[in-house]
């Protein structure tokens, strides 16, 4: 995927180059053309003043140290007369055919001729052709090289103003990079460049009937779940009549079935309620001072006479002081649904522990079991409502548990952690509350966010 600055700033420098090779070439033709005119000149005003080539220059006259290539060669002839006198013995310049330009090349040197015929003499002034080309060169240079010098500037001014550009919609990103996932409310648009604002717009609008959607599902659960519990309640009552009036073996198997099914309804109803109401009411808990230790030490003494009907050792190995902001109510949901979710997978025979730890980092609830885990595959849907992971030792539940601890366990600023444990067979169910500094008894400190 490219990135749309760096694909700015090198369009900027793809444009800038692009001007510095058209400028060359055109700054090169135009040197070249005006040297051209400026040279021809000269050469013209040299046949027409030169004299016979005779007269030695002394000491006084003598030229500055220069590059040879750079001389004229100056060849008078006159027939008539038998002179015939040459600047210099190279090159042997051809016999003109009239007054006027030639090129011509002796064998590896372009020479540029200007002849003059008058009458009887000839003057022929020549040169190399590399010194106006050298010419064209050096002023095609001199109006490119800005240019070329100021691509790293113009690289680094670019991308500095494009970053500042780009700020705003970096906030946008990240804004919504930490955004929570419950969080359907619309972006902000006011520090939105105008060439984003549509694209804003049209995600606000899709969040708004995103989350339209979402409250009718929401509605439509906790009506339904409202709805079942007075028939399901009633036919729990119409059971228990039923019970007293019934003889038989059969029958009372029968309406061992029927109630055990009714109390399953119940649950998943009760659950259903529960679920909706955490979901719907907000991100932030409710503003109650909650000591989680003693929430802990409640729901652990009221499960043991259930782990010991199906005998299983449960058992609470740490319990450290610890409070923070929050629902009581839904925090007791979070830790019965933890250790119900061990208890309806562990085998007879089997352990269940249960620590609450508080550190400088935060307060940790560690649920672990030593039955048989959970298949990798599972383990990222183990949040999802109803899904169960079936097990020959599972006891029928829901499916609701862990999708309602994790919702109760976010909405509280923190965290569920659930995986497999390393060293051995088991499960590992962990609530995790980052906190500034240590709470102790009955000291509440703040979910960090």
């Amino acid at each position: 995927m490219r990135s749309l600055k760096r694909t700015i700033v090198a369009s900027l420098l793809g444009v800038l180059s692009a001007l510095a090779v058209v400028g060359g070439a055109s700054a090169y033709l135009s040197a070249m053309s005006e040297t051209d005119e400026l040279l021809d000149l000269q050469q013209m005003q040299i046949a027409r003043f030169v004299g016979d080539l005779s007269q030695e220059n002394g000491p006084d006259l003598a030229l500055a140290p220069h590059d040879a290539e750079d001389d004229y060669v100056v060849t008078v002839r006159q027939p008539s007369t038998g002179l015939e006198r040459s600047s210099s013995p190279r090159p042997v310049l051809p016999e003109p055919a009239g007054t006027g330009f030639t090129d011509f090349d002796d064998g590896g040197t372009a020479w540029r001729v200007y002849t003059l015929m008058d009458g009887d003499r000839t003057v022929q002034v020549a040169q190399q052709a590399v010194v106006r080309q050298e010419l064209a060169q050096e002023t095609a240079l001199r109006a490119t090289l800005p240019f070329i010098l100021a691509l790293p500037l113009v690289a680094l001014v670019s991308e500095l103003v494009v970053r500042i550009a780009f700020r705003r919609m970096d906030r946008l990103s990240t804004a919504v990079a930490h955004r929570d996932d419950r969080d359907l409310s619309t972006l902000p648009v006011d520090d939105v460049p105008a060439e984003v604002r549509p694209l804003v717009l049209g995600l606000n609008d899709l969040l708004t009937r995103l989350q339209h959607s979402v409250d009718r599902e929401r509605r439509f659960l906790a009506d339904a779940a409202h709805e079942l519990r007075t028939p399901l309640a009633a036919l729990a009552i119409q059971v228990a009549n039923l019970r007293g009036k019934a003889s038989g073996s059969a029958w009372t198997e029968r309406l061992d079935d029927v109630e055990n099914g009714v109390r399953r309804a119940s649950t998943v109803a009760d659950q259903l309620l529960r679920l909706a109401r955490i979901e719907g009411t907000g991100d932030g808990a409710d503003d109650e001072d909650v000591r989680l230790d003693q929430i802990v030490l409640d729901v652990v003494g009221a499960l043991v006479p259930l782990a010991e009907r199906r005998k299983i050792d449960l058992g609470l190995v740490a319990n450290d002081a610890a409070s923070l902001r929050g629902s009581a109510a839904e925090l007791r949901a979070l830790v019965e649904a933890l250790i119900d979710n061990a208890l309806r997978y562990v085998p007879a025979g089997g352990t269940v522990d249960v620590a609450l730890r508080r550190n400088a980092s935060g307060v940790v609830l560690t649920v672990v079991d030593d039955g048989p885990g959970v298949p990798d595959s599972a383990l990222p849907r183990l949040r999802e409502r109803f899904f169960r992971v079936s097990s020959a030792t599972t006891i029928k539940g829901s499916g609701l548990g862990l999708a309602i601890a994790d919702a109760i366990a976010r909405k509280h600023g923190g965290e569920l952690r659930l995986a497999n444990r390393a060293e051995r067979s088991g499960f590992n169910a962990s609530f995790v509350v980052p906190m500034v500094g240590d709470a102790g008894p009955g000291e509440v400190r703040e979910p960090i966010f």
